[in-house]
């Protein structure tokens, strides 16, 4: 799976605002081998909007979520609570 670039990990608060992800230097397309897990912390620019208390995250969502023969898979999770 890769999840190319910032512009497709997003973090969107329940407001609606968008928080980009800083790719890590040593892996910017987030690579992930197939058959492996991924474990670490991923840094958004921004801070969050104070009101804000859900979070949606998508990977590569600038991908055809129907499209079979995709590679990059687009995920959401949604719902995510913000701890305050």
């Amino acid at each position: 799976m890769t999840a190319e670039m910032r512009s497709v990990m997003i973090l969107k608060d329940d407001m609606g605002h968008l928080y980009y992800l800083v790719p890590p230097s040593n892996n910017v397309n987030v690579d992930i081998e197939n058959a492996s897990t991924l474990q670490g912390r991923f840094i958004f620019s921004g801070q969050l909007d104070p009101r804000a208390t859900t979070l949606t995250l998508t990977t590569n969502s600038t991908h055809d979520p129907n499209n079979t023969w995709n590679t990059n898979p687009v995920l959401e999770l949604t719902g995510i609570p913000v701890p305050r």
